[in-house]
């Protein structure tokens, strides 16, 4: 458990360190709904920290879309 609460708090610090805020299209107050989606992952993130950590169709998004 201790490193599934490192890595949430790595993403977290990554966040902020690249958008100035957390959440970082959101109000931090209100943020309506229980989830996010995300868009347009950065692949170069994963592929550093993450083995397997993004699904066929996050990794190929792009290529798929633009």
């Amino acid at each position: 458990m201790p490193d599934v609460i490192e890595c949430a708090r790595d993403i977290c610090n990554y966040i902020y360190d690249t958008h100035g805020r957390f959440p970082a299209h959101c109000e931090a107050i209100h943020a309506p709904g229980i989830w996010f989606q995300v868009h347009h992952v950065e692949t170069e993130y994963y592929e550093k920290f993450f083995q397997n950590g993004l699904t066929k169709a996050q990794s190929g998004h792009d290529k798929c879309w633009h």
